[in-house]
């Protein structure tokens, strides 16, 4: 699979987002990198990443990072939320990715 993991300690949220990822077969040619790291403004982002392979839609691969803790009433920590949750959050940073591969125009890659 195509899923690299940095910063990521925990196993279960490792799994986690690999069952949403199966979930998205069109991803899986493209490389993934799910990056664990303090983030001041958001929990979740997915994004392009800029190299050579950014201007051929076939080949782009993708960053996700994801925070340490999220606010809520008070910091939780990710690894503390139940399964549904955080498969469901990584569904939806997945379909961001899946949208950037096929764009607006919905033109296949």
């Amino acid at each position: 699979m195509p899923v690299q993991f940095e910063g990521l300690q925990s196993d279960h949220i490792k799994a986690f987002f690999l069952k949403a990822f199966q979930a998205f077969p069109e991803l899986h040619s493209h490389n993934i990198v799910v990056r664990q790291r303090k983030m001041a403004k958001t929990t979740m982002n997915a994004q392009p990443m800029f190299n050579w392979a950014f201007f051929f839609r076939s080949r782009r691969s993708y960053l996700i990072n994801l925070t340490d803790n999220m606010h809520v009433d008070d910091r939780i920590a990710i690894h503390e939320l139940p399964e549904d949750v955080l498969v469901g959050w990584f569904a939806h940073e997945l379909v961001v990715c899946q949208v950037l591969i096929y764009g607006l125009s919905g033109s296949e890659f």
